[in-house]
């Protein structure tokens, strides 16, 4: 597996091959199914045979990045892994193989993400230079420079792979995220659209709220009651009742919230989420997310029970970006003095994520204008 050292490879598979579900080979083929991974039966030719082969062949399998769970969408090896994890059957797994099989889900994770992006970027280029050959030559650069090509796409791999591993159809989730607010909002928040569309399509309501120390005044259920308040709501299910058949997004800016405040408000809105919301969501297959957004100078992510928070990277890798701008620009046949400028522009920020985001906001903005 490309994304495990020789050493993790071999654990892995020692691991798998004493766990009662594969070492039974009458258990394989319903395991595999319980996993969302029947589409795997026709082709495991050792389904039925030796352990160890049986092991081998299908570790072969889950490093296919195009094998993924049926209806959750998982990546194969993190579908199988959890399932081995449940109850009752992790009572074949030691605290240590359970911390291992966690850290092998997370890099499987980020190496899915890695792939998807790649295959996702290639896909674009392919279909832009196919635009573009249909183009007069004269338009052909202001047809494709493009912010969400030159910013949302890059990075934040990591973060994207936990934010998708996380919402499903029929489910709510919660994350926190921090720091300048045009950065959140038009790059993280824009990406987390995006990541939205392609893992859960369907119609999205987006709806955003602010929520200060003023608010926070009011009591512990401050940010419920500004909830169901502020989108003329009497109650919090009656928020899902106003958009019906719609997935629902909520993103709620916090302005210089005490932490502590801010976990006994939000989990007052989360408890009354669990009680009123998640029961319609289940029935309607209806997807809800949460996002808290703490708008501070190099604010954190607020840690709160039951929220998951999504860190920015702490700086950017200079050589990398400039290797990702390059690329795409004389992709775009972007003059070269241009491309230069851009990338000394850019080097200026030596890797600040808040200050090479509005870099390259600036950068957009100044190519689009070169070439209009």
């Amino acid at each position: 597996m490309q994304f495990l050292e020789a050493d993790e490879t071999s654990f892995l598979h020692s691991i798998l091959a004493s766990h009662m579900l594969i070492a039974s080979e009458t258990a394989r083929s319903d395991m595999l199914i319980n996993c969302g991974l029947a589409s795997l039966l026709t082709s495991l030719s050792s389904l039925e045979g030796a352990t160890v082969l049986f092991v081998n062949e299908l570790c072969a399998r889950l490093s296919q990045a195009h094998v993924v769970a049926q209806l959750s969408g998982q990546p194969a090896l993190v579908a199988l892994l959890n399932y081995l994890s449940l109850p009752p059957y992790d009572i074949d797994l030691s605290p240590a193989e359970k911390r291992f099989l966690e850290r092998v889900k997370q890099q499987c994770l980020r190496w899915y993400a890695s792939q998807m992006q790649q295959q996702a970027v290639t896909q674009q280029l392919l279909t832009q230079e196919s635009q573009r050959e249909q183009l007069p030559s004269s338009t052909r650069a202001l047809q494709v420079i493009d912010r969400e090509q030159l910013i949302v796409n890059y990075d934040l791999y990591t973060l994207m792979a936990e934010f998708a591993n996380r919402v499903n159809y029929g489910t709510a989730a919660a994350f926190t995220v921090g720091g300048d607010f045009s950065l959140q909002r038009g790059y993280v928040i824009e990406r987390m659209r995006r990541c939205l569309q392609e893992s859960i399509p369907g119609n999205y309501a987006w709806l955003e709220m602010s929520f200060d120390t003023y608010d926070s005044a009011e009591g512990n259920d401050a940010l419920l009651n500004k909830v169901i308040a502020r989108n003329g709501c009497q109650t919090l299910a009656d928020l899902f009742n106003k958009n019906p058949g719609m997935h629902i997004v909520l993103v709620v800016w916090c302005y210089a919230i005490p932490p502590a405040q801010m976990g006994i408000t939000a989990s007052h809105l989360w408890q009354g989420v669990e009680e009123s919301v998640l029961p319609l969501l289940e029935a309607q297959n209806r997807c809800f997310v949460l996002i808290l957004a703490n708008v501070e100078t190099g604010g954190e992510p607020f840690h709160i029970d039951k929220f998951t928070p999504l860190p920015l990277p702490s700086e950017f890798d200079v050589s990398s970006l400039s290797h990702w701008l390059q690329g795409r620009l004389e992709h775009l046949a972007i003059e070269k003095s241009d491309i230069e400028y851009c990338l000394e522009r850019l080097r200026d920020q030596r890797g600040d994520v808040t200050r090479t985001y509005h870099e390259l906001e600036y950068i957009v903005s100044y190519l689009q204008e070169r070439y209009s």
